[in-house]
């Protein structure tokens, strides 16, 4: 049972279990489909897209397009409480150096355009792109940063994450809005705001431009696969964010 991503069912995410303490919920719309007979397996899963492409939600069972059974996917328990899905984050790197070194759990979140950080966090990783030796600089209150990059995404190294012992790579096109000689790290400073706390990062819609992602609410696990070869995300597209984003924080 397919749903292409739309506004309504992105504003209406509740209602489909993404908030983990309506598991059980006869408000939710998976676990009343699974009700009605409806669905075999109370999971649901993402696909996300460029812009210029379709994205789709799946509920009920994986995409058999991308992966063909579930023995394929590689499934992380969640940990650290009922609320969000917080899946277990034992380490991150920049390049050949460890980064994030406080950060202990790695939550997905759709609603997020792309990885998010606590104050402290969000600069012990500029700092990191800071001793490549890059020239950066903050911009839009402090809330991203932009670096000069005369070789584009060749002047970065991979951002990689160790979730229960399983490694995803963020490549520079994944992570990166570039145009001419100038790059946009697309990580969100989220301040003060009481969000998450510096031992947690949240994993935004460019991550799940890269891996599809399966939520499995009777087993609590994520199952993440990485099918997608090609994730980048334009500079238009990166630009054009960071311009609606300027629109609220200015």
């Amino acid at each position: 049972m397919a749903l292409e991503k739309s506004e309504e069912s992105e504003s209406a995410k509740t209602l489909i279990c993404m908030i983990r303490g309506l598991k059980s919920s006869k408000d939710s719309l998976c676990c009343a489909l699974k009700e009605q007979g409806l669905i075999e397996y109370e999971i649901f899963s993402f696909d996300f897209k460029p812009q210029n492409e379709k994205s789709k939600m799946i509920f009920g069972d994986i995409d058999t397009k991308i992966v063909s059974n579930f023995h394929d996917i590689i499934w992380v328990p969640i940990e650290g409480g009922e609320e969000y899905w917080n899946l277990p984050l034992r380490s991150t790197s920049y390049g050949d150096n460890q980064t994030l070194k406080n950060a202990k759990y790695a939550v997905i979140d759709t609603g997020s355009s792309t990885m998010a950080l606590a104050e402290d966090n969000f600069l012990e990783l500029m700092q990191s792109i800071l001793d490549t030796g890059l020239e950066c600089g903050f911009f839009i209150d402090e809330k991203f940063v932009a670096c000069a990059a005369p070789n584009g995404f060749k002047d970065f190294p991979v951002f990689t994450m160790n979730i229960n012992g399983h490694l995803f790579d963020m490549d520079p096109e994944d992570y990166l809005a570039c145009e001419d000689d100038i790059c946009v790290i697309l990580v969100y400073n989220l301040g003060d705001r009481v969000v998450v706390d510096r031992e947690t990062i949240v994993l935004g819609v460019n991550f799940l431009r890269k891996y599809y992602t399966v939520f499995d609410i009777e087993k609590s696990r994520v199952g993440i696969y990485g099918h997608k070869i090609n994730a980048k995300t334009s500079a238009f597209e990166g630009l054009l964010f960071l311009s609606l984003i300027a629109l609220f924080v200015l």
